[in-house]
C-alpha cells in the first residue's frame, strides 16, 4: 500500500511570501513540490508486507525444489534397481555359461579317468599274462 506525502500547499505558500519570495515564484515552488509529494511511497508497513510475501513466496520454492529433488531421487533410485537388476540377469547368463563349460569339462575329465582306469586295467591284463 502506498501513500502521498501530506503537503499543506498554502501554509508552505505563506511561508515563502512571508520570507519575501515573489507570489509566482513561490507559487512555483509550491506547484513543484506537490507535484513531487503527490507521489506514491512506500511506507515501512508496505515493506514489511513485500517482506513477508517474498519470504512465503520462498517458502514455496524451497518446498516446489524439496519436492522436485524428492522426484529425481526416486526416479535415479528406480533405474538403479532397473540397472542392477539387468546386470544381475547378464551375470546369471554368464554363470549359467560357465556352468555348462564346466559340466562338458567334468564329462571329459571323468571320461578321461575312465580311459585311464580301462588302459590300467588292461596294462594289468597284459602285463598279468606275460
Amino acid at each position: 500500500m502506498t501513500m502521498p506525502l501530506q503537503f499543506d500547499k498554502a501554509a508552505y505558500l505563506k511561508i515563502l511570501r512571508d520570507a519575501g519570495v515573489p507570489p509566482d515564484l513561490a507559487e512555483a515552488h509550491a506547484e513543484a513540490i506537490e507535484s513531487g509529494l503527490a507521489q506514491p511511497v512506500v511506507l515501512p508497513a508496505d515493506l514489511a508486507v513485500l517482506k513477508a510475501e517474498m519470504l512465503a513466496r520462498m517458502d514455496e520454492l524451497k518446498k516446489d525444489m524439496l519436492d522436485r529433488m524428492d522426484e529425481l531421487r526416486a526416479d535415479m533410485l528406480a533405474r538403479m534397481d532397473e540397472l542392477k537388476a539387468h546386470l544381475i540377469e547378464r551375470m546369471d547368463e554368464k554363470f549359467a555359461k560357465v556352468d555348462a563349460k564346466l559340466a562338458r569339462l567334468n564329462v571329459l575329465v571323468t571320461v578321461s579317468l575312465v580311459m585311464s582306469a580301462i588302459s590300467i586295467a588292461l596294462n594289468c591284463v597284459i602285463l598279468a599274462r606275460l
